[in-house]
């Protein structure tokens, strides 16, 4: 049952990056269309550039609006050793710890590969959570790392951004240059002209790519979510921990203060979503993780 879950959401997981592609190919498209050849390879080139700036500098800014504290063995020797021994029967690199001042039960692992990875915690999740269940915690972090998960939500990530940033930014310019004012009457018809099909351009992008590259990227984070939780049983070889971890988490009412959709995705227990929003949900529902948890014991 556990390894078919993980080969399940592998196969989900490629799909989904495949189609969030195809809506970023789409976008390119749909400037070639609008603004000619060379405005869909720029698109292209600048996303590409993007893409590969937020793959390494997104650890080191999530670390950062989130005030991590790196620790080792000798500042949180308790937590070093748990870590440490999951690592080394799951043969990963040790991932710099961090500890993050928030009363709210947290935790997300970050960086491009196991070898420049972090592993971030926050005081209120050291503070609930029992050794058997923080080792559940850790070990879908560290599942996260092993299955190069932050990788495909860092790119999955940047191009969410790419067309979220392409269709408002479109808009707003287009907006702004259809409100020049002007005593010239040709200029003000050429900014109204550049400034229409500017805004057609992105309210195109913002009304059917953003929304699109939203619903694929969440189901992607979801996704990795599931696999991660079977990861942790695989490194743990005990389903119990977790299954406690998320019952704790259930009652618990507290939030990360972060409002950021980087730190929201890749989090151990996200915001909840109204129940009509569950395509927009970066995490399933915690009973889902559970049933799938429990299925996978019996």
């Amino acid at each position: 049952m556990l390894f078919e879950q993980i080969a399940r959401n592998r196969r989900h997981t490629v799909w989904l990056l495949i189609f969030m592609s195809v809506i970023v190919i789409g976008v390119g498209l749909v400037f070639d269309w609008a603004f000619g050849t060379n405005w869909m390879w720029i698109f292209w080139l600048v996303g590409f550039g993007y893409l590969i700036w937020f793959y390494w500098h997104s650890a080191t800014f999530l670390m950062k609006i989130n005030g991590g504290r790196q620790v080792d063995e000798k500042t949180a020797p308790h937590l070093y050793e748990l870590v440490s021994e999951l690592c080394l029967a799951s043969g990963l690199p040790m991932p710099k710890i961090y500890i993050l001042p928030i009363d709210c039960p947290n935790a997300f692992a970050t960086g491009c590969n196991p070898e420049h990875a972090s592993l971030a915690v926050t005081q209120g999740l050291l503070d609930l959570m029992n050794d058997e269940e923080l080792r559940g915690v850790l070990g879908h972090e560290l599942s996260h790392i092993k299955n190069y998960d932050i990788r495909v939500t860092t790119i999955a990530m940047s191009l969410l951004e790419l067309v979220r940033y392409s269709g408002w930014g479109l808009l707003i310019a287009g907006i702004g240059l259809m409100s020049v004012k002007t005593r010239a009457g040709i200029i003000k018809l050429i900014f109204w002209l550049i400034g229409t099909s500017l805004a057609v351009v992105g309210g195109m992008i913002a009304i059917v790519g953003i929304p699109l590259a939203k619903i694929a990227f969440f189901a992607i984070s979801r996704e990795r979510e599931y696999l991660a939780d079977a990861g942790s049983v695989e490194m743990t070889r005990d389903p119990s921990g977790l299954i406690s971890a998320l019952e704790k988490l259930k009652s618990d009412e507290r939030q990360m203060p972060v409002d950021d959709a980087a730190t929201n995705a890749i989090c151990f227990n996200a915001r909840p979503g109204n129940w009509l929003m569950k395509l927009f949900d970066t995490h399933p529902p915690l009973e889902k993780r559970i049933e799938r948890l429990k299925n996978s014991a019996s």
